[in-house]
């Protein structure tokens, strides 16, 4: 069979549109898509890098900060003890009263507990209701209005296991002694207290005669109650005057062991 001029023109733009149509169909599109997609991917590679840049930059004040913070704890926290070693409290207390010239009568030592730091909160009744329908509520009553019905409905209480606010709190040990002596000597040991610059809070404090019973008493008697405040810390900070110095007598390092 011979095909005309007409027939092999029509065969060919068949062919050439063919051609055209499948390379777009599967080479153009295809590398089309992957082009869009390439671009999308480094678009957002770009704006990941412009985030890593920016907490890169940022490194450097957040460190200032975290620098500065530590230091903040670290000052606040000086005041109190590291650690509260009963026997070495109680070994310095006997030996700055004797070095002030007083004379140790009766001891007596509470056991280590926790105290708040923080000041106590007032009371505060809390609302039965939500504010929003207490105010509808009052607006009700200030224009009644036949077809308003308020259904209050009652606060939610606390889920449970839910953190309501916990105060901070630190160790305390509490030691009470009693001395004979001179008020310039009572002055003394106290003095010498002081200037640790520890938190040792003074809260209870008697001062009476000495008694006539006692041939060696002169001057005055002193009952005092201290209270030694400790807390763990991010910066160490060895307390060198509560270290344990008397010499080994009984096998054991600490004898109160």
């Amino acid at each position: 069979m011979r095909l005309t001029k007409r027939e092999i023109l029509l065969l060919s733009l068949l062919l050439i549109v063919g051609i055209v149509f499948g390379g777009y169909r599967f080479v153009v599109m295809p590398l089309t898509q992957s082009f869009a997609k390439a671009y999308s991917d480094l678009e957002a590679a770009k704006g990941q890098k412009d985030l890593v840049d920016l907490d890169l930059s940022s490194i450097g004040s957040f460190e200032k900060k975290k620098s500065e913070a530590v230091a903040s704890i670290a000052s606040k926290s000086e005041p109190f003890f590291s650690s509260l070693p009963t026997e070495s409290i109680v070994l310095y207390l006997q030996d700055t009263a004797l070095a002030s010239g007083l004379s140790l009568g009766g001891l007596n030592i509470s056991a280590e507990s926790a105290v708040k730091v923080l000041p106590p909160e007032p009371a505060v009744n809390k609302l039965t209701y939500p504010i929003s329908v207490i105010a509808e509520r009052y607006l009700d009553l200030e224009n009644p209005s036949p077809t308003s019905s308020v259904t209050p409905t009652a606060a939610p209480s606390p889920a449970a296991g839910e953190d309501i606010g916990t105060p901070g709190s630190v160790a305390d040990l509490s030691i009470q002694m009693s001395f004979t002596g001179t008020y310039a000597q009572f002055k003394d040991f106290l003095t010498r207290i002081a200037a640790l610059d520890r938190t040792i809070i003074v809260n209870n404090l008697s001062i009476g005669n000495a008694s006539a019973a006692d041939a060696t008493a002169t001057g005055m008697t002193v009952t005092v109650q201290f209270d030694f405040y400790g807390i763990e810390k991010i910066v160490e900070q060895p307390d060198d005057d509560f270290i344990w110095t008397r010499p080994v007598v009984t096998g054991k390092p600490d004898p109160f062991q």
